[in-house]
């Protein structure tokens, strides 16, 4: 065994000092996130420089009493952060050389210093005195620097305390161990199941950012800081999953950003069975922690199913992840759902995610009202049935009645909904769809932003922002959010209904050309989508060019193994001037219960036949207030 060598306070290599004392690394002055146990690894190296720390002293000093296993997992788990924290790669090191199978070496020579670097300065300065002639410049200097260091020292925020308000906390990423990217669906669902647990456990005292905002950490080396600033969060929890089988390790650990002081840190040895139990047992523990007093309801709620099928979990998850990515990944996610439903028939949470599925697909126009409709009415009033306490569930039912005309019971749902579970920031999201649709926008803005503040990252949350503000009429302020959404997304997956939303607000704002140009890229981005078809017909009737209108309406130009949403049609021949034509049209869509038909009330599209009574007539036979 190596003998430890004189300790340092202060060390320096490159662009780094590290802070034996204090346990902080910075780069450059500044601040690095770096997690206790990959610091306890860096310092260890850093005793040893130029030699080999063998694995045997690795487990020694940093792991005492774990089994071989769980040695390889917090071993392999501080080597990847230290490296990534540094800026280091074992293919290319630079800082730390990997001796396979045998140890670690710390290569680049360092420049160390016992004493802080204000001591070190005054020396210098003592130093300097002895010279009457640099005397008072030297004095000069040093109150220059005093006064420097005072105004640059790190400022440490106080800690949020309970009864301050509520606290905000993020669940990033849980990182995939299994060495087998194919298991990505399950650490990612993992992720979105402990969100979703914790976002019910305390909902007047805790807030917890939604799944989509969370995601955006996956695989980044941002500091905990810049994640405290960017979602506004005073914790965070993160962790890893080791799957083989049916058999999980999960670690766990709660982090206070101000210091990044680590609260609370558990490992988890379970069959897959018992994930449910161990993700309670891991937010009564965070509640401990932050000091939340559960109530006898929330603490029954908390309980969730001591067992699962584990085929049926790994179906639900897969169900989620595909129903990540928009309308193309819905039949992939509906297929799982079902799969998993057959597997385990009283599991409610994947009869929620059916009827989201089938939902979203209407609304989408990826398919008719009728049988979407029905269909997911009937999988949310299950999972209801299976769990009336679960705000998945209600939301769901929620969403499926906006969409059914039956606004009174969607609000009741979604008000419901969000009393289970205020950080779920899809149901702020759908209830916003609601509030516009029944025209109340001040009431709809102010979901937006609370969709916002849980899910702040996300890019359809964005995006609505100017959804709603275009059907306040609120044109300029509706341009700002969706460009910057996509201007925050150059390298991401297509976003055509972005496009299409701000194709309209140009139209409305009778600049053409734009509107042409973000139709004609939703239409190619979506690979024509008859939805986008028939709003850039309506831009090119609004623009004067009513050829190239008439000729995308032309019956050969529409996919035919597709829904084509019958109002869209009727805008375009409102625009056209043919007024007969579009009411035929309007009739089909209120027969069929068109989905976006809610909207009929607050689109300014059909403003010229606003006047008309049979507009009246259908809004109120749609039963939106008049």
């Amino acid at each position: 065994m190596i003998a430890p060598t004189q300790s340092r306070r202060l060390v320096r290599f490159g662009a780094f000092d590290v802070d034996l004392r204090s346990g902080e690394l910075h780069k450059d002055g500044v601040k690095v996130k770096l997690q206790e146990q990959p610091f306890r690894l860096l310092a260890l190296l850093l005793e040893h420089p130029g030699q080999v720390v063998t694995r045997d002293e690795l487990r020694h000093r940093l792991w005492p009493g774990d089994s071989f296993v769980a040695f390889d997992d917090g071993l392999n788990t501080a080597i990847k952060k230290l490296r990534d924290a540094l800026g280091d790669s074992a293919e290319k090191p630079r800082l730390i050389e990997t001796l396979p199978k045998h140890g670690y070496r710390f290569i680049l020579p360092l420049a160390t210093e016992r004493s802080s670097g204000f001591s070190t300065l005054w020396r210098n300065v003592r130093s300097w005195s002895r010279s009457r002639t640099v005397l008072p410049l030297a004095i000069g200097v040093a109150a220059l620097l005093l006064v420097v260091v005072y105004l640059v020292r790190p400022q440490v925020e106080p800690q949020v305390k309970p009864g301050g308000g509520k606290i905000m906390l993020a669940v990033l990423p849980f990182e995939n161990l299994s060495g087998d990217p194919e298991q990505e669906f399950f650490s990612d669902g993992l992720t979105e199941e402990m969100i979703t647990n914790l976002g019910g456990l305390h909902p007047e005292r805790l807030g917890v950012i939604a799944r989509s905002s969370a995601m955006r950490y996956k695989h980044a080396s941002n500091s905990l800081h810049q994640v405290g600033k960017d979602l506004g969060v005073q914790y965070v929890l993160e962790g890893s999953v080791r799957r083989s089988g049916d058999r999980v390790r999960i670690t766990a650990q709660l982090v206070q950003i101000s210091d990044q002081t680590h609260l609370w840190a558990q490992t988890y040895d379970r069959n897959l069975r018992d994930v449910f139990a161990m993700q309670t047992e891991v937010a009564r523990a965070i509640a401990d922690e932050i000091s939340l007093k559960l109530s006898s309801e929330q603490q029954q709620r908390l309980i969730a199913a001591s067992a699962v099928d584990p085929e049926a979990f790994d179906l639900y998850l897969y169900g989620r992840y595909f129903s990540h990515r928009g309308l193309d990944g819905l039949p992939r996610a509906i297929e799982n759902f079902k799969y998993a439903i057959a597997k385990d028939p009283n599991y409610a949470l994947a009869y929620a995610g059916l009827a989201d599925g089938y939902t979203t697909q209407v609304f989408g126009g990826a398919q008719s009202p009728k049988a979407g409709l029905e269909n997911a009415k009937a999988a949310a009033e299950k999972a209801l049935a299976l769990n009336s306490s679960l705000a998945e569930a209600h939301a769901s039912l929620a969403y499926v009645n906006l969409y059914s005309w039956n606004f009174s019971a969607a609000e009741q749902e979604f008000k419901r909904a969000l009393e289970l579970n205020p950080s779920y920031a899809n149901a702020h999201h759908w209830y916003s769809h609601c509030l516009v649709a029944l025209g109340r926008m001040d009431e709809s803005l102010a979901e937006s932003r609370r969709a916002l503040l849980f899910d702040p990252l996300d890019f359809s949350n964005q995006v609505h922002l100017g959804w709603h503000h275009y059907f306040a009429r609120e044109y300029d302020e509706a341009v700002g959010p969706i460009t910057k959404a996509l201007a925050g997304e150059p390298n991401r997956r297509k976003r055509p209904n972005a496009h299409a939303i701000l194709g309209a607000v140009y139209e409305q704002k009778r600049m053409y050309v734009e509107a042409i140009a973000n139709f004609q890229d939703a239409v190619a981005q979506s690979g024509g989508a008859p939805t986008y078809i028939a709003q850039l017909a309506h831009a090119q009737a609004a623009s004067g060019n009513r050829a190239e209108a008439l000729k995308l309406l032309e019956e050969g130009k529409w996919p035919k193994h597709k829904y084509v949403p019958p109002e869209e049609i009727a805008a375009v021949y409102v625009a056209l001037g043919e007024k007969e034509t579009a009411f035929e049209w309007l009739e089909q869509a209120y027969q069929i219960r068109s989905a976006s038909l809610i909207n009929l009330k607050v689109d300014p599209r059909f403003d010229n036949v606003r006047s008309d009574q049979r507009f009246s007539n259908l809004v109120r036979r749609i039963g939106l207030p008049e």
